[in-house]
């Protein structure tokens, strides 16, 4: 039992230190799988490697990709006329510019342009002290890069799914409790102060979903090319699905108050209508709870073909206030109508 728990306890530090040994050892790895090509300038590669160790194994690969063309460009720029130009401030600028120029030309992504300068500027420096050097600058950039990617896939790979669905957790948290707010705030008889509040508190949590989404980006791109997270992929996917619902949610949530602060302030808001209402959001923010604990469980399921989480009732016991039953077909029939001028609207 100490074992284990040891072995969890490593297992845990590892995970979490990874960013910092995983470039020791890259760095190391690349200089000594440098030395053995029989380069004469090792240093490159593991500098290579530490610029390529991304948070992820995709940024890994782009970043690798796009340091490799650059240096390949840049070097091939730069080595036929190195030994024309001379080591001179205006022949650096010059070199560096008609690089620079043609791969920002050509639409190359930032990363290669910078490569390019850089590997354009060393090679006209060094090729006239080393006539090997543009060959090894190339060598070393492919050793570090491909060193990276091995190790930032092998060992501990990123996976940030937790984090997602801890995100995912807090903001459908946060919806729940926006209803409850909203449900005391009919129950207390409107008061303004609190209307006021719920606003800025529903406005904040636009930028908590701008973070949502973020997460979920990551979680998707740390799983791209992850080897050991098929499993993982499955998850995410039905989160994702989840979280999709979970939006709409946020946005009826924000038309639901704008609807009842417009109905309090027009004085038309009966004491029957406020305890209706009071009890109908009560219910919604108990149906979110469940609705959270259900989509996490079913996401984390993988093995079940259902996205969907199963809710013990089919539909939400929500009332209307006894006066308007005759009036609820043509209400929903409004609404809808509204709603489709709306989206219209919009798409012009």
């Amino acid at each position: 039992m100490n074992d284990i728990s040891f072995l969890k306890r490593l297992h845990y530090f590892l995970d979490r230190t990874s960013e910092v040994w995983k470039l020791a050892l890259s760095s190391s790895a690349a200089w000594e799988l440098a030395k053995l090509t029989g380069t004469k300038h090792p240093y490159f590669a593991p500098i290579a490697a530490i610029l390529c160790l991304q948070v992820t194994i995709e940024k890994s690969v782009t970043s690798a990709f796009n340091r490799v063309i650059g240096t390949i460009a840049g070097v091939l720029l730069t080595a036929t006329i190195a030994g024309y130009l001379g080591v001179h401030a205006w022949s650096i600028g010059l070199i560096v510019f008609i690089g620079t120029a043609i791969t920002k030309k050509a639409k190359l992504p930032d990363q290669a342009i910078f490569q390019v300068g850089i590997s354009a500027m060393m090679v006209l420096i060094f090729q006239t002290q080393s006539h090997t050097y543009a060959f090894d600058r190339i060598m070393e950039t492919v050793i570090g890069a491909l060193t990276a990617i091995t190790i930032n896939t092998l060992f501990f790979p990123p996976d940030f799914t937790e984090e997602a669905i801890q995100s995912f957790t807090s903001f459908t948290d946060h919806i729940v409790e926006s209803f409850k707010k909203l449900s005391a705030w009919l129950e207390t008889g409107c008061p303004q102060g609190e209307q006021r509040v719920m606003h800025k508190e529903i406005q904040s949590m636009l930028e908590d979903l701008h973070k949502t989404l973020e997460h979920f980006e990551q979680a998707r791109e740390s799983l791209q090319y992850n080897l050991f997270a098929k499993r993982n992929r499955e998850v995410l996917k039905r989160i994702s699905s989840n979280f999709s619902k979970l939006r709409q949610a946020y946005t009826h949530l924000t038309s639901m108050l704008q609807a009842l602060t417009k109905w309090s302030e027009s004085g038309q808001l009966a004491k029957e209508d406020q305890t209706v209402w009071a009890n109908n959001l009560s219910l919604l923010s108990s149906y979110m709870e469940e609705w959270k604990s259900k989509s996490i469980a079913s996401a984390r399921n993988a093995a079940k073909p259902s996205l969907l989480p199963v809710f013990k009732t089919s539909s939400i016991p929500v009332q209307l206030p006894e006066k308007f039953h005759n009036d609820q077909y043509p209400i929903t029939l409004y609404n809808l109508t509204i709603q489709l001028t709306h989206d219209l609207k919009d798409a012009l």
